[in-house]
């Protein structure tokens, strides 16, 4: 077992909230201990709870995949999220961002990242003027990529999402 798959082990509910205690919050916000696992295919992500009187009464808290993403390309996902928000197109941004070292066993870090817990609905199907919406939303969130230059994140090309990958799935 690799230190990437252990480090995961290691991420228990009293590791999420000791995390979450460890970032800058305004006014030191209070965590009630509840602390839920969250359905994702890749990452750990939580549902936690403040006390009342808090920023949000719950948030979610993403736990990155280690040697997935370093903690610069994170740096610049949620950078464009802050972009998103101050073009204001429809979009969750971090309340904060944090690094938790694991065990001296493992030699790894988690990157985090802590979100206001939001709504949302998944409709069946879209009828046209909701695709046409959707294709105009697409549209500015890649107006809003081409903004600011991404030094970290790697580039989604056809080549690089299709061939290269397709090429991996055939070897």
């Amino acid at each position: 077992m690799n230190a990437n798959t252990q480090a995961f082990q290691q991420l228990t509910p009293d590791r999420v909230v000791a995390s979450i205690e460890q970032l800058n919050l305004p006014q030191r916000e209070l965590l009630t201990g509840f602390c839920l696992q969250l359905a994702s295919y890749e990452n750990r992500v939580y549902e936690i709870e403040f006390e009342p009187g808090g920023r949000e009464l719950r948030a979610v808290a993403k736990f990155y995949r280690p040697g997935r993403w370093s903690f610069e390309q994170v740096q610049e996902e949620h950078q464009f999220l802050q972009d998103l928000e101050d073009a204001e197109v429809p979009a969750v941004n971090s309340i904060a961002l944090g690094q938790v070292e694991l065990d001296a066993s493992v030699n790894a870090s988690l990157v985090y990242a802590l979100f206001p817990k939001v709504g949302g609905r998944q409709p069946e199907d879209l009828d046209r003027d909701q695709l046409l919406r959707l294709g105009r939303l697409i549209g500015r969130l890649h107006t809003v990529s081409r903004l600011r230059k991404s030094i970290h994140r790697p580039r989604l090309t056809p080549d690089s999402y299709g061939v290269e990958r397709l090429k991996i799935l055939l070897d």
